[in-house]
């Protein structure tokens, strides 16, 4: 027990006072109508889920932003069509075969079959390609999501959901070559870059670099640049672009760069010269060399590259690995602790689009007093609460699906004789107390420190209402079915999702733009390369890079939102100093 920190049923103590340099920390109410608290859930699971590619596929829109910390000597991959050394703002990948795809053709970075873009492969519609800078566009216009209950879960309503499957929707890997090209079969370069400094990194969780209409950039677009306009057809050299300039000149330098996840973790890296360092420029290999070059490959090369460079994603769905990246979870800004409902839109998933500029320009001003603050929350030591999650997840999250299963919970004698083995640890079996053993439950977890922050009250919250609606349980065994599918509702583990083990020419697989079905959300299996395949509209059949630029989409999407560039030059700080990107017209092999 944490004397005069914790609380005891959610009746608190008096508490410390918050620091400045945590501003979304101060929601202290203990009324379940406080946003902290009504979204505890929520913030629980982002903490277990930051920088972990399977619970952020799963909860894909991210309302999140964490200060990272990447250490000095640590490898990261960059593919291009060309072995110059890359200078100024550029993307850099966390593993070999997510950047090892923007090396595969060459020259001229062009994807076979498709247009420009940096990224993941396109819709695969036939879009003529694209050649200018602007190379990576952005989501669809708002409301195209799924048309879901309030709460997220259940099936889509009737006539809405993912868009069928068309003729020609799906495209395997063309090889031909164009009269101009390089031979196709030549790939272009894997360069290797090590940091030379410890980089300050802003990390937005979620899957903040999928291109899609469903949400996954509504943090970046409204938390980050503060803005109300949709910018359906912003492509990502912009986006990339302006965040730098908000890191250079609004938050005076303090941040080096931008943590996001797509199919794979990335870096925005603002300024390669001043961050990275070369360690070497490898010429890319034939993706194809078992079926005697790509000239000769069928759709099943396309199908087999693409699988294998989702195994590598897979490799990363517990954690990004080797302490690559360290996270500040005692000092973040969340979305979740604003006066707002962020389900309202109906669609599976919180979204920003709909959010009053109040609550923008107070997210966006949280998110300036936590990057200013000192000290600095860049380097400052924390306690590591994605480890308290994970201590809460491993030890419940069999336990309750042990007790809401039908041989358990059908059976009122063998609930209450696995309920009595769960709570046993904290009864004092001799002098009973309700509140005593409720509190020893809550703080078996729970480092010892304060309440002072999100990240603590979060976990203290979620631990305790696990254990408040245990002991009820042990009281009141006959509400054991209706609480015990709201207790799981609530917390809505990833965890309760993974598939168990899968062959060895499998993955697990979760939707992960732009690959994925509605079924593989709802329950994710087993794939291997071939069933691989045929996984495509999870994400609407849009939003993959390769598209047309804006506003040269079919008659009826409406006119073409205004440039970004052109958006952002009148805004404080504007582009001054900012580094331009490089040209990112490499896109992943795709279909």
């Amino acid at each position: 027990m944490v004397a005069n920190t914790l609380c005891v049923l959610f009746f608190c103590f008096s508490l410390p006072s918050i620091s400045s340099a945590n501003p979304s920390s101060s929601y202290l109410s203990t009324s379940d109508s406080d946003p902290l608290f009504r979204n505890a859930f929520h913030i629980f699971n982002a903490l277990h889920s930051s920088m972990r590619q399977w619970g952020s596929s799963l909860n894909y829109n991210g309302m999140s932003f964490f200060p990272a910390l990447v250490p000095k000597g640590t490898e990261f991959y960059h593919g291009r069509g060309t072995n110059e050394t890359v200078t100024g703002i550029e993307w850099l990948a966390f593993e070999p075969e997510h950047a090892q795809v923007f090396a595969n053709h060459g020259p001229g970075g062009r994807r076979p079959g498709g247009g420009g873009g940096r990224g993941p492969p396109g819709d695969g519609n036939g879009h003529p390609p694209n050649d200018g800078d602007n190379d990576r566009p952005g989501p669809a216009s708002k409301g195209n999501g799924f048309g879901l209950p309030k709460d997220g879960y259940g099936p889509p309503k009737h006539g809405e959901g993912p868009p069928p499957e068309h003729a020609g929707h799906q495209r395997p890997l063309r090889f031909e070559k164009r009269e101009g090209e390089s031979d196709p079969q030549l790939s272009g370069y894997l360069h290797t870059y090590m940091t030379s400094r410890d980089l300050q990194l802003l990390y937005i969780d979620g899957m903040s670099a999928g291109k899609t209409p469903n949400g996954t950039l509504d943090s970046q677009y409204h938390g980050v640049l503060n803005s109300t306009e949709t910018h359906q057809g912003m492509w990502d050299n912009e986006l990339a672009k302006i965040m730098c300039a908000i890191a250079a000149n609004e938050w005076k330098g303090r941040v080096d760069g931008f943590i996001r996840m797509e199919a794979g973790f990335e870096i925005i890296l603002c300024d390669f010269t001043k961050s990275v360092e070369l360690r070497r420029i490898t010429r890319a290999g034939s993706l194809c060399p078992a079926f005697g070059g790509c000239q000769d490959a069928g759709p099943e090369a396309a199908y087999s590259a693409n699988f294998a460079y989702l195994r590598a994603v897979s490799d990363r769905y517990h954690g990004i690995g080797g302490n690559r990246v360290q996270i500040n979870y005692d000092q973040f800004v969340s979305a979740y602790t604003q006066d707002i409902d962020l389900f309202q839109s109906g669609q599976r998933g919180p979204r920003l689009q709909d959010a009053p500029p109040k609550i923008l320009s107070a997210i966006r001003s949280e998110l300036d007093a936590l990057v200013l603050s000192e000290p600095n929350p860049f380097t400052a030591k924390s306690i590591n609460r994605q480890s308290v999650t994970d201590m809460i997840i491993t030890h419940y999250s069999p336990r309750l699906q042990s007790l809401s299963s039908k041989p358990t919970i059908t059976n009122k004698a063998t609930f209450l004789h696995e309920l009595d083995l769960l709570l046993s640890p904290f009864i004092s079996y001799d002098s009973r107390s309700t509140p005593a053993e409720t509190d020893r439950c809550t703080t078996h977890f729970l480092p010892l420190s304060t309440l002072s922050t999100l990240a603590s009250q979060t976990t203290s919250h979620v631990s305790n209402h696990i254990c408040k609606t245990l002991f009820h349980l042990a009281a009141h065994p006959q509400d054991r079915v209706a609480v015990m599918d709201r207790l799981i509702a609530d917390l809505n583990w990833t965890t309760w999702k993974q598939c168990g083990g899968c062959g060895w020419d499998e993955i697990c697989l979760v939707p992960i733009w732009p690959y994925g079905t509605e079924e593989d959300w709802v329950r994710p299996g087993c794939v291997n390369a071939t069933g691989f395949s045929t996984k495509r509209g999870y994400w609407g059949g849009r939003g993959g890079p390769g598209g047309r630029p804006p506003g040269e989409g079919p008659p009826g999407e409406g006119p073409p939102p205004p440039p970004m560039e052109a958006w952002w030059s009148g805004k404080k700080g504007g582009m001054k100093d900012v580094p331009h990107p490089g040209d990112r017209r490499v896109e992943l092999i795709g279909f």
